[in-house]
């Protein structure tokens, strides 16, 4: 199970095996990196649930170390993209970030058991909802890269200007994964935030609270950090 579940982590840009995500996110054409980021990486996903739910069922032990995983690649995954001057780098990191929100929802399916439902939802909502709006933001970045031939945030900063579709593409999607309401973000990470506050009010799980609210105020500032920037 370790050995299925280290090759899918790998696949998924899970916290430590995140090295390849942000090195090939720039290199790739934005075609390709929509397809990396909203689908490909989702079958690395796929496995660790498999493993997490199906293989290692009831193992509360292992949704602890998952759920454990997910906090450190949510939150480092967010802090790298806050850091980031690299339009399609910073955009990686956050995949690798939204990719902790999900791992964080298959814990805690795995955690809360039969009363698992409403991580369940959050996580396959939010899998869905990460796929549309990644898709949008990595097609945006390549119009922008098509036209400026740079990804260096200082290099392209006011390209979007005057441009209405561009803009509210991007600031569509930028919205959705902020988690803003009305938008569609904030239903699955409202989701899985409620599945961590029924978990109960242990100094354990309110500091895996703390920090994914945190993480999702980081989520708002690397986003407006590229919108502004577009």
């Amino acid at each position: 199970a370790f050995m299925i579940f280290f090759g899918f982590a790998a696949k998924a840009g899970m916290f430590p095996l995140h090295g390849w995500l942000p090195k090939a996110h720039p290199a790739a054409p934005a075609p390709a990196s929509a397809a990396l980021s909203g689908i490909l990486i989702k079958a690395g996903v796929y496995g660790v649930i498999v493993v997490t739910l199906k293989i290692l069922s009831g193992s509360h032990t292992w949704a602890v170390v998952m759920l454990t995983l997910g906090v450190l690649t949510m939150f480092v995954g967010a802090v790298f993209a806050l850091m980031s001057i690299n339009l399609k780098e910073t955009l990686a990191y956050s995949s690798m970030s939204q990719i902790g929100f999900i791992i964080i929802g298959v814990a805690m399916t795995g955690i809360l058991g039969d009363h698992g439902a409403i991580p369940a939802y959050g996580t396959v909502l939010h899998m869905i909802n990460h796929t549309l709006i990644k898709l949008v933001l990595f097609t945006s970045a390549g119009i922008v890269y098509q036209n400026t031939h740079s990804l260096n945030l200082n290099e392209i900063q006011g390209f979007g200007k005057g441009k209405k579709l561009l803009t509210v593409c991007f600031g569509t999607a930028a919205l959705g994964i902020m988690g803003v309401p009305f938008f569609n973000g904030y239903i699955s990470k409202t989701l899985l935030h409620e599945s961590i506050v029924h978990y109960g009010s242990a100094f354990a799980i309110k500091a895996v609270e703390y920090i994914f609210l945190f993480s999702g105020g980081l989520t708002l500032a690397y986003m407006t950090k590229l919108f502004v920037a577009i």
